[in-house]
């Protein structure tokens, strides 16, 4: 295995990955694809230092380092789905060896096998779960005399003795027809969500008056945070699949001009996360502060698009997703990554990035 990290919301999460799996060889990866790393290493070195204590180690195993006690007395270790399997390097004490002596039997003829400590431990599923994970409650929520008055609040009285009701108009499909034939007498504010059945009814004209669309505001972000998740969208084109961009006014449309004015102007005023899928077309030194305030999810084709301030801050950024660049920039990008140029995560962190 080999070890490696991923940031999440500025804090840094370390584990061991299955080496086939960094060299995208899934079908030779073992039963244990990956384990966290600081509950591994706490078990390892807590058992081996508890195994040296109780065979009275001269010098004292709690004061060494983890790198020392790990080289000078750990060989290997073995992760399987139940248990950790760690073989000690102990020293071999008795006769010296003659050339009469068998290999690995020693001088009084008992073969020793390498000690091995075995460290219960079950490996964690990193599944992850979609949606709000919710346990319904078995109590009501609602008293029946606090649910009886809402629903009277809500209820339109149709007049007599009679309790109030609610009537609700369901439809057999999603046809445009339903909406307009059910709105066909209404005109004045309408909210709705994007439901492209909605469309006739706001046209200009209508009889027997306009209706205003009151747009539902979930709906028109939810494309934004989908353009946003560049993740995401690296996954869907290394799968030859289309990469989920929006683009409801290009620079087609404005020419290039009114595109960066625009664009410098809703970067400038926006307070929350700003996504700039053209950083390179869009990006000015002035934009160090969204780097430095971590509001900024940005994408360039190449580096050198960059002024010189601002393409330092952009490379000091955390997570970074490197597709088809240049090779200028892989290397770039590796020796930021603080890979040693020459060695093979070099090389193959340069040839994923320009894949």
């Amino acid at each position: 295995m080999s070890p490696t990290h991923s940031n999440k919301r500025g804090v840094r999460y370390r584990y061991y990955v299955s080496q086939p799996l960094v060299q995208k060889r899934q079908q030779d990866a073992g039963t244990v694809a990956r384990v966290p790393a600081p509950e591994f290493e706490n078990l390892v070195l807590g058992a081996v230092r508890g195994h040296l204590k109780g065979i009275g180690e001269a010098e004292d195993p709690i004061s060494r380092t983890d790198r020392d006690l790990i080289e000078r007395h750990i060989e290997r270790i073995t992760v399987k789905p139940q248990a950790i399997e760690v073989t000690l390097t102990e020293p071999r004490v008795g006769p010296a060896r003659t050339e009469h002596d068998n290999e690995g039997t020693d001088h009084d003829g008992n073969d020793r096998p390498p000690l091995a400590l075995v460290l219960p431990w079950a490996s964690q599923s990193f599944s992850a779960v979609k949606g709000i994970v919710h346990t319904p409650s078995a109590a009501p929520t609602l008293k029946p005399e606090i649910r009886d008055a809402l629903l009277m609040a809500i209820a339109k009285p149709f007049g007599g003795p009679a309790p109030p009701a609610a009537v609700f108009y369901y439809s057999r499909d999603r046809a445009g027809e339903h909406p307009q034939a059910h709105l066909a007498n209404y005109s004045g504010i309408f909210q709705a969500d994007a439901y492209s059945g909605y469309g006739k009814l706001y046209e200009p004209g209508r009889s027997p008056g306009p209706i205003f669309e009151a747009a539902c505001w979930v709906h028109a972000r939810r494309p934004f945070f989908v353009m946003a998740d560049l993740a995401e969208n690296a996954r869907r084109n290394a799968q030859g699949k289309k990469p989920a961009v929006i683009s409801p006014l290009g620079r087609k449309d404005l020419g290039e001009f009114d595109a960066l004015v625009l664009g410098l102007f809703l970067m400038s005023h926006f307070k929350g996360q700003v996504v700039v899928p053209d950083f390179g077309f869009y990006g000015r030194d002035a934009h160090v502060s969204l780097i430095r305030e971590g509001r900024l999810i940005a994408g360039v084709n190449t580096l050198v698009e960059l002024p010189p301030l601002l393409r330092r801050q952009v490379l000091m950024i955390e997570d970074k997703i490197a597709s088809g660049t240049t090779v200028e920039d892989a290397e770039t990008l590796a020796a930021y990554a603080r890979l040693q140029r020459g060695t093979n995560g070099f090389n193959e962190f340069v040839q994923d990035a320009i894949a």
